[in-house]
């Protein structure tokens, strides 16, 4: 008796469509899986950032490092951003240089041109405080001025693009400058960036990745921004709205 050698074509259409069912439950798990992966790498960078944020503040008898120079000093901030040939010489570049944890893999696949990720909080770098017009405020704060050091952004991310009515500016240095001045604080500057794990792919309603002063990492969302909530700003002054002294 012949023995039956191989698959009939009806069953290799069965193992075929068996193979394209299983392929289609898994891809949605394994993107999934991939873009925690992406998430989780961008937040333990923040982390290292805010390490090497604290240790400077140690260093430098408590003050924070300037929101515009901590990456690239001489005015380079956003020429830096995307020419290789300018190398980062800011004051906290000693503390990062020897740390690979400068580029979020979500904002690297969006845009590969540009070689630094992350934006440090003006209102803890002291140029924040430029646009408002108070000659008694200090241009650089202290850490032993931030009240609430879990509550406050040292160092997040910022969207390369407007959004009408959250921002007005798009990423072009290496700072988050977030409102005007007195009497003109609905008029938003830059915002915190929204990316992340956007709902339905709608890159304006996603979400930031952030480091606190005090070193823990969070998330805000599109629609926090939106509503005031969150981590925002830094100072206890009697005219800032409430949403900014937290």
């Amino acid at each position: 008796m012949s023995m039956r050698k191989g698959f009939t074509l009806i069953e290799l259409l069965v193992v075929i469509a068996i193979i394209a069912l299983l392929v289609s439950i898994l891809l949605p798990s394994l993107r999934r899986a991939q873009q925690m992966a992406r998430d989780l790498k961008c937040k333990t960078n923040l982390h290292g950032y805010g390490q090497a944020g604290n240790m400077y503040t140690n260093d430098n008898n408590g003050a924070f490092p300037n929101s515009t120079d901590w990456l690239f000093q001489h005015g380079n901030g956003n020429k830096g951003l995307y020419d290789p040939k300018i190398q980062p010489d800011g004051s906290l570049w000693p503390y990062l240089s020897s740390q690979d944890i400068h580029m979020c893999p979500v904002f690297e696949r969006m845009h590969s041109n540009i070689r630094y990720s992350y934006v440090q909080n003006a209102f803890v770098g002291g140029d924040g405080w430029s646009h408002i017009n108070d000659p008694s405020l200090p241009k650089r704060i202290m850490i032993g001025q931030v009240f609430n050091r879990a509550g406050t952004c040292f160092f997040t991310e910022e969207n390369t693009w407007k959004i009408s009515g959250l921002s007005t500016a798009s990423r072009n240095d290496t700072n988050l400058r977030l409102f005007g001045y007195p009497g003109h604080f609905d008029y938003p500057l830059d915002c915190f960036a929204t990316y992340h794990d956007p709902p339905g792919g709608d890159l304006n309603k996603g979400s930031a990745n952030y480091v606190c002063v005090d070193g823990h990492v969070g998330v805000i969302t599109a629609a926090q921004q939106w509503n005031h909530e969150g981590v925002r700003l830094v100072w206890p002054l009697h005219y800032l709205p409430d949403w900014v002294k937290f």
